[in-house]
């Protein structure tokens, strides 16, 4: 099994369309997998800030849910 690491970069795409990433902790010639993702197309509910305050208190939050309540989840 391999080790793989992320790292993240955000930028605005400039007028050019070339991106420049800094990479100091890739060795020369190491393989690497490039992926970029827009942020306009997350939607809105994957957001975590769309949770920000909306639990308003815990009740046990360790304690382990009765086998009842298992058939409330949709």
């Amino acid at each position: 099994m391999f080790a793989m690491n992320a790292y993240r970069i955000e930028t605005r795409i400039p007028d050019n369309h070339l991106l420049h990433i800094p990479v100091p902790t890739f060795a020369t010639g190491e393989n690497v997998e490039v992926i970029i993702l827009t942020k306009d197309t997350i939607p809105p509910t994957l957001s975590l800030s769309a949770l920000h305050g909306t639990v308003l208190r815990y009740d046990d939050p360790t304690e382990p849910l009765p086998p009842g309540d298992w058939e409330a989840l949709p």
